[in-house]
């Protein structure tokens, strides 16, 4: 019966008002109630729907505004017949084509993928298929309308300097890259591009039409042979803007990238140095490896980089610091990053999260990897050296560009207080303690084992065993589980200047694990540092904590493999988080004290450690993880699973006293992305939760 709903209820009322012929009624209404069920069921599927974007399905087609229609219905019914897209992630036609056979075309594809797909593997095949759909390409007329609007508004308009290096380009993809330059939506900017004169006739015939065309580009004719750095020198001192930036001679930039700085110098006047996400563009114009990166990580752009793709920075800022260097050839803009961002402060660092910059495929030999590789690692030693610290540059052992920075302890070592809880099980803290005693290569450490009423005859003769080490203390504590409390009695019974908190469930296997997390410790700006921690079987336990990942918070990576590089290295990297897990957690006793230490009133038992760094960050301390620090995880052995009715209403009640106090930073990680997945330890790719900056010029 192919009739459509509004006509299946007027033949039901017809029918029921009539009577006439109650088989029939029965009859019809068996045939269209599943029918009706369906519609219904599949309008909260797609309302359900992390695909589906209300707001973006309305402004995007006006006929369900006018005619005031609800989106998730009209989407149902009529939308996705009409290969309408349910929102900015999702492409109706090319799941069909993918996922969907010929015999199948009155199901609805988002409900489809959302029933059925999510489960059998269509999203991989879709954001395979269809990544530019997904990333890029999604501005539509009024969003460009609205973007117009906003710049408008804008208090400062500043001028946006953009600079160019040509050598030897390909002429099709310079033609790109000046495409997308041109068809910025932000209108004040200007180019200087430097070339030698000894480029071919057709490049140089191009480039006089680009500068014939648009008054804004500016030709710079540069001696041939001149270094690297002059060449760049020449583009930034010349510029005329208030911020200036680089654009490949093969890459390309999103039409809003520099609306988008536009934007972020309104929002923070006082910005030095903006950067935001990037990918890698083919020659067929297909979009892959993005880089979404984090809010400005020191710990990053020493060990890896943080600002490749789209870096915008003050040019007086640039003049200030001496512009480029001579000698370090492909690693010269790293360089000049560094010394622009030691040179400000970091709360004039800006990181924009969105995809704003596509830099060229391109494959590097042998010889130019090692030359980019020594040049990077020669870049970070003389950043280390202008900071006066005596810090060894590794080359990482994952990836030859990347570092492995290692830092010596202090001249004078600091006393460090290892924290263990236990009660009972002491197979567990046996296997800990002799690790902190035996295996831990430290010159001054204490061993303090909280005993919160064992009884167990093993566990007691364990203690009287232990206490013949004169750098054993054991304390009761008595009363209710409040690891907070446990941990602030112990932290108050303790002598050292660094307090390492330990579970009773830890497996010491390296004994440098101290010598990692000490030296980071104790560095001004840092407040908590965590340790990568595996489970027994060999898989990630935790690789630092991302705020909102499965709820409160949630740990990087969890179940990976132990050797897996994680999205862009971020598990084999030294990195900045927000929090890090209590069962291996390294802090300086004055940053501890600082905060007030754990939270043992509204805390007791979940969270706290995460509340802790929580308040740490807000301070102005940073929480550092680090890969170098390798230790196993029993997790929870000693006390089981959260089964009981009285401990699930408590984890309720602390995960509720975690949203009220910490809703934004849970809802906005600064050191994990928007675009990045909350519900996946891998760093998955989702849709993003940033607002558009010009969602309020509809």
């Amino acid at each position: 019966m192919a009739i459509r709903n509004s006509e299946q209820h007027a033949l039901l009322e017809r029918t029921i008002a009539n009577r006439r012929n109650r088989s029939l009624f029965r009859k019809l209404w068996t045939s269209v109630r599943p029918r009706l069920r369906a519609r219904s069921s599949d309008v909260a599927v797609v309302r359900q729907s992390l695909f589906f974007d209300a707001d973006w399905y309305v402004s995007t087609y006006p006929d369900v505004a006018g005619g005031k229609l609800d989106p998730a219905a009209h989407f149902v019914r009529h939308g996705a017949r009409e290969d309408r897209d349910p929102g900015p992630f999702f492409s109706t036609s090319t799941y069909r084509r993918l996922h969907l056979d010929s015999t199948q075309g009155h199901i609805n594809p988002l409900v489809h993928f959302e029933t059925v797909g999510c489960t059998t593997g269509c999203a991989l095949a879709l954001s395979a298929e269809s990544s530019a759909a997904w990333w890029h390409d999604r501005l539509h007329d009024h969003d460009r309308a609205a973007v117009r609007r906003h710049i408008a508004h804008f208090k400062h308009k500043p001028l946006l300097s953009v600079c160019m290096i040509l050598d030897a380009p390909d002429e099709t993809w310079l033609r790109d890259a000046l495409g997308s330059l041109a068809g910025q939506v932000y209108p004040l900017w200007d180019l200087r591009i430097m070339f030698a004169r000894t480029e071919p006739p057709h490049i140089q015939t191009l480039l006089e039409r680009a500068a014939a065309e648009d008054h804004r580009v500016v030709l710079v004719p540069l001696a041939p042979g001149l270094p690297e750095a002059d060449r760049c020198n020449a583009a930034i001192y010349g510029a005329k803007g208030d911020f200036a930036l680089r654009l490949g001679q093969h890459d390309r930039l999103h039409e809003t990238a520099l609306y988008e700085i536009a934007n972020r110098i309104n929002l923070a006047p006082d910005a030095d140095v903006l950067y935001s996400d990037d990918d890698v563009v083919d020659a067929a114009g297909a979009y892959s490896s993005p880089h979404f990166r984090t809010s400005y990580d020191p710990e990053l752009l020493l060990g890896q980089g943080l600002t490749e793709g789209l870096a915008a920075c003050r040019t007086a800022l640039l003049a200030a610091v001496g512009g480029f260097r001579p000698g370090y050839g492909a690693a010269s803009s790293y360089d000049l990053i560094l010394r622009a961002c030691a040179f400000t402060s970091m709360d004039r660092i800006h990181h924009i999260p969105e995809l704003l910059y596509h830099r060229r495929a391109r494959t590097p030999d042998d010889a130019e990897i090692a030359a980019t590789a020594e040049a990077r690692q020669r870049v970070r030693r003389d950043a280390v050296k202008r900071r006066g610290e005596n810090t060894e540059i590794r080359q990482h052992p994952r990836n030859p560009v990347w570092a492995r920075i290692v830092r010596p302890l202090p001249a004078i070592v600091p006393k460090v207080s290892v924290i263990v809880p236990t009660r009972d099980r002491a197979d567990l803290l046996a296997v800990c303690a002799r690790g902190v005693l035996e295996t831990t290569r430290y010159p001054d450490l204490e061993l303090i084992i909280v005993d919160h009423q064992s009884r167990e005859a093993a566990t007691l003769r364990l203690f009287d065993e232990l206490r013949r080490d004169r750098r054993v203390r054991i304390i009761p504590f008595v009363g209710e589980f409040n690891f907070s409390a446990i941990n602030n009695f112990a932290m108050s019974q303790s002598q050292g200047d660094v307090i390492a908190l330990l579970n009773n469930d830890i497996e010491i296997t390296h004994p440098d694990w101290l010598e990692e997390m000490v030296p980071l410790a104790m560095r001004p700006d840092t407040g908590a540092v965590g340790a990568k921690l595996y489970y027994p079987d060999g898989t990630i336990q935790h690789a630092g904590v991302v705020a909102g990942l499965g709820g409160p918070a949630g740990h990087a990576f969890a179940f990976a493999p132990g050797d897996t590089l994680g999205d862009h290295g971020r598990a084999v990297l030294t990195r900045t988080v927000s929090a890090v897990t209590a069962a291996c957690l390294v802090i300086r006793r004055e940053a501890y004290q600082g905060v007030g230490g754990f939270n043992a009133e509204e805390l007791p038992v979940a969270f706290n450690d995460i509340d802790l760094c929580f308040r740490l960050q807000r301070a102005g301390y940073r929480n550092v993880w680090t890969p170098f620090a390798e230790l196993v995880h029993h997790e929870s052995a000693s006390r089981g699973k959260e089964e009981t009715p009285e401990q699930k209403a408590r984890f309720a009640r602390d995960e509720a006293y975690m949203q009220a106090c910490w809703g934004d930073l849970i809802r906005n990680d600064p050191f994990y992305n928007p675009n990045l997945s909350l519900t996946s330890a891998d760093y998955a790719r989702a849709p993003s939760r940033r607002d558009r900056p010009w969602k309020d010029y509809f």
